[in-house]
């Protein structure tokens, strides 16, 4: 794209990686021009924190948190309802506890390694990825995985950092996928951040449902021995399929704005607002 065409359009839609590829031009560049930034990484790290000098330059924000001008999450659901053909037995050959891929292994906000070894202690737990260089599945390939992790109970989903609705594919793929696993989720500032995200009901255990992780543990140990119990987390799944969408650009309601084109002021306080600690949580 040529500096006409860049100039030329309604909306410049910015990865904050990219920022530096475009130092000629400047904020507003025609009265209609908006600017939109997206970005996919938590805030919890320094290297992802937003520089005072991206204020006032961005009319649009397409984030993951719900407060952004346009929410983006980080993965999309679509939850389909199907004919009822009966209760399954989801527990059936499924002989393993848990497993989980960890391939950044300095999380944030909590010891992420601390409190899989300690859900060691009550039930099994198999660890992939670059933190143990052991790699089952070449790039996480789904079919590979629902095959090969077909006889697990549950997927650990700890996210690196516990920041507002950052809540990433290590939850939704394994949600959505084939092997039929509960996700043990850890991530978010509290528990509303699934809780809003239109999740299926009864689809998944989140860790701060728990007083501690030994209770945790003591409880996840229950659902190994009681497939009646381990099937009420699976009953959504008798009525609905449920398919993630890797496209999470709300590309209609920036259409929208394209066409309409509403007064959106840049964003004055855009650091302040992502920086804010308040954002990220730590546990416990």
């Amino acid at each position: 794209m040529d500096k006409r065409e860049i100039e030329d359009a309604v909306i410049l839609l910015f990865e904050k990686a990219q920022l530096d590829d475009f130092p000629q031009l400047t904020p507003n560049v025609r009265q209609q021009q908006y600017w939109a930034l997206t970005f996919s990484e938590s805030a919890a790290y320094s290297f992802n924190k937003f520089e005072s000098s991206m204020d006032d330059r961005f009319n649009i924000t397409m984030l993951h948190r719900r407060d952004s001008t346009l929410p983006a999450p980080l993965k999309r659901m679509d939850l389909k309802q199907h004919k009822y053909e009966g209760a399954r037995n989801y527990a059936l050959n499924k002989t393993k506890g848990a497993y989980v891929y960890v391939s950044n292994c300095n999380s944030v906000g909590y010891n992420r390694m601390e409190l899989i070894e300690i859900l060691q202690k009550y039930i099994p737990v198999d660890i992939f990825g670059t933190c143990t260089h052991v790699i089952p599945c070449a790039d996480r390939n789904g079919d590979c995985e629902s095959k090969l992790h077909k006889n697990y109970r549950f997927y650990l989903s700890f996210e690196n950092s516990l920041c507002a609705d950052y809540i990433t594919e290590k939850f939704w793929l394994r949600l959505g996928s084939a092997a039929n696993v509960i996700p043990i989720a850890m991530g978010g500032t509290n528990l509303s951040d699934y809780l809003t995200s239109v999740t299926p009901p009864d689809s998944y255990i989140h860790v701060r449902n728990f007083t501690d992780i030994p209770t945790l543990g003591k409880y996840l140990q229950f659902l190994m021995s009681n497939d009646q119990a381990y099937n009420r987390y699976h009953r959504w799944r008798d009525n609905f399929s449920l398919t993630v969408n890797l496209l999470r650009y709300p590309g209609c309601e920036l259409c929208k704005i394209a066409h309409e084109k509403p007064r959106m002021p840049a964003v004055k306080d855009l650091s302040s607002w992502w920086n804010d600690e308040g954002s990220c949580a730590h546990y416990p």
